[in-house]
């Protein structure tokens, strides 16, 4: 009854559909009063209040839900995923500040991101969200925090501290028997699991299947079965979705607006594309997509008269004073790991580029640079895509190199003859340019049919051609040591240097200013020749590294 009461507002509303959506309740709460529910998504560790970004920071977020219950709404916080790894208030701590934080603002649901579980790895401990960012989050809550993902099991049996049912967050039926009932169920990102990740979460299993379809059916039969219990007409039931907007997907690959499809769903609130996304029908339900980095959220109200999600953002945050609480909590977390330190002053903007598709940029070689000068390795190589923000002109804190590096990867060195380097390099460079940072080799290259790049002439920094038999030391960082494509590190012996972005810091830290006007820094080390015929010529054709070669 209540998916059909659902789509025939449906079909009234979509051809004057506004945003904010909203449909009208089927019957009055049994309490009578105003409900407010907050949804974030991919906080990433963007705790802080940052103006010239437009972040308001969860201390404001905070103080906006305390506002709402004083002027007497009834008030839940919820997530849906991606909160403890990315920015720096995540990277420092592994993810321990922003559970805790979290805990403190009062969240009451959420569920797992794809990056969750960046921590493992590093914490030599494959059940860490749930050992130690969770039981975090509910130390001081007074939220009651719990987790849920329908799709998520371990070893067969629910993740610890995870559930795969949905969570009642607010139930009025015990006083009245229509009362008002909202339901959160979660859906967690299927491809989490992918080559370079599953090392650290053995056992986990996310619901992947053999393609796009039958994932799809896979998690749409799994809500439906969760949800089954929540068909009356005064139950809201909101799915806290970790799938992403389709504009984003790869391929087949499953899309928050899909659970529509799904019987009992009042809301999709999504996450993962990093893109806002204003709410809208999607049949009989409502979709919207929050963001990234409480740039936006989604806010659910449940009033007599409507329901409705609207989209809300830093404008809606910035004018309010933060939590004292938490911005104290903030304030002595950057003190005690040196956020506002200076370690450089950049005059200009020569590496505020991270250029992540276009090939190797000034910044991506200082940054392997500094891996290649802590670790003592001959060369250096860093991927492109987990390079997350530029360095633009004037001082660059601590706090700045976190949001440049945000995810936790070790330094390993590894030891390579020249023919094995060679081979790296047809691996990292057979999809272009765009994959692959490196410092400590000049290469020049040619384009190959059907796209992507053949290395014809590799170099040392020195002028001197790699020996085929000579052995290198070659650092990475710990996503790039789990392998990719054809050439694999796994199975060598491996040293571990720490922490990737700390050595990075330590590293910028010991610059004088005219280390960063070399010409390993700011000339091309990867030239891009016409075709295969022009390898032997000496001249520079073209390069991918746009802007780089001052």
């Amino acid at each position: 009854m209540k998916r059909l009461i659902k789509m025939g507002i449906a079909l009234l509303l979509l051809p004057i559909f506004p945003a904010p959506a909203f449909f009208p309740a089927t019957a009055e709460a049994a309490g009578g009063g105003p409900i407010k529910i907050i949804v974030t998504t991919d906080i990433h560790g963007y705790l802080a209040y940052d103006p010239e970004n437009r972040r308001p920071g969860l201390a404001r977020l905070k103080a906006y839900a305390d506002r709402l219950a004083a002027d007497g709404y009834l008030t839940f916080l919820l997530d849906c995923g991606d909160a403890v790894s990315g920015g720096a208030y995540a990277q420092a701590d592994r993810g321990r500040l922003a559970a805790d934080l979290m805990g403190l603002a009062g969240y009451r649901a959420l569920t797992p991101g794809n990056h969750e579980f960046d921590h493992n790895e590093a914490e030599k401990n494959f059940l860490y969200y749930s050992e130690e960012l969770l039981p975090l989050m509910r130390r001081h809550s007074p939220g009651r925090p719990e987790a849920t993902a329908v799709n998520l099991s371990y070893n067969g049996r629910d993740l610890p501290g995870v559930t795969r049912a949905p969570i009642i967050i607010y139930d009025e039926t015990a006083e009245n028997p229509d009362g008002l009932r909202l339901i959160a169920a979660g859906v967690a990102h299927p491809y989490t699991a992918r080559p370079t990740l599953a090392p650290s979460i053995p056992g986990y299993d996310f619901g992947l299947k053999a393609d796009g379809g039958a994932t799809r059916e896979f998690l749409l039969a799994q809500l439906d079965s969760a949800l089954s219990a929540y068909g009356r007409d005064n139950d809201v039931v909101i799915v806290l979705s970790h799938l992403g907007f389709p504009d984003d997907r790869n391929g087949d690959q499953v899309a928050g607006p899909d659970l529509a499809a799904a019987e009992n769903v009042d809301f999709i609130a999504d996450g993962h594309s990093h893109r806002a996304v204003a709410p809208r029908r999607i049949g009989a339900a409502v979709y919207g997509n929050g963001g990234r980095y409480l740039e936006n959220f989604l806010e659910i109200s449940i009033e007599k008269d409507q329901r409705r999600m609207e989209l809300k953002g830093f404008s809606d945050l910035a004018p309010i004073p933060p939590d004292p609480g938490l911005e104290e909590r903030l304030a002595q977390f950057e003190l005690a790991h040196g956020f506002n330190e200076v370690l450089l002053n950049l005059g200009d903007d020569v590496f505020s580029d991270r250029n992540p598709n276009r090939g190797p940029s000034p910044l991506g070689r200082l940054i392997t640079r500094s891996m290649a000068a802590a670790s003592g390795a001959d060369l250096a190589f860093h991927n492109s895509t987990t390079i997350r923000a530029g360095l633009p002109r004037g001082p660059v804190t601590t706090r700045l190199m976190y949001d440049v590096l945000p995810f936790a990867n070790a330094l390993l060195t590894y030891r390579l003859t020249g023919r094995e380097i060679e081979a790296l390099f047809q691996t990292y460079l057979a999809d272009g340019p765009g994959r692959v940072q490196f410092h400590g080799v000049q290469v020049r290259a040619y384009p190959k049919p059907g796209g992507g790049l053949v290395p014809a002439e590799i170099r040392a920094d020195s002028g001197e051609a790699l020996e085929p038999e000579r052995v290198y030391s070659v650092a990475v960082n710990g996503f790039l040591s789990r392998g990719r494509g054809g050439f694999s590190f796994q199975g060598r012996e491996s040293r571990d240097h720490g922490d990737l972005t700390a050595a990075v810091i330590k590293q910028l830290k010991q610059l004088a200013p005219g280390d960063l006007n070399g010409e390993s820094l700011l000339g091309d080390n990867l030239i891009v020749m016409e075709s295969g015929a022009e390898a032997g010529r000496p001249e520079k054709l073209s390069s991918p590294g746009a802007g780089s070669g001052r």
